[in-house]
């Protein structure tokens, strides 16, 4: 199955669906909502990241997060350990962390254009597209 938004990867799991794709391309979803968080209204991992907790991530190839103005990556996409493509670009990212990858040994690519990268690790280089 492939979701757009964190309503259809909540009903994916309610239904038992397997998600093969998450889409969140310059989602309205990545805005927060919780007001109690810091970055209520600013682009946020908390409702993301609670969203990928619920659901089993075994099946997912790909992760698309690209224009939402993400200063961090969530941590989980590290249980995503079937994931070939990962589209991060243009958001704000200033470095990735490269031990959110050590599972995903099916990754192929990673899409880091438009983001200002002070430092990419250099097991991940030969995956970036910059």
């Amino acid at each position: 199955m492939i979701v757009t938004t964190l309503r259809e990867i909540i009903f994916s799991m309610q239904s038992g669906q397997r998600v093969s794709k998450i889409i969140l391309k310059s989602s309205p979803d990545m805005l927060c909502t919780n007001l109690m968080c810091e970055k209520v209204t600013l682009p946020c991992m908390c409702k993301l990241e609670a969203t990928l907790n619920k659901i089993n991530l075994d099946y997912c190839t790909l992760l698309d997060l690209s224009g939402n103005s993400m200063t961090s990556l969530p941590y989980n996409i590290s249980r995503m350990k079937n994931l070939n493509e990962l589209h991060i670009q243009n958001n704000l990212l200033v470095s990735i962390d490269d031990t959110l990858f050590e599972n995903m040994t099916d990754l192929k690519l990673i899409n880091v254009t438009g983001n200002p990268l002070q430092r990419i690790p250099e097991n991940l280089k030969k995956l970036c597209i910059f």
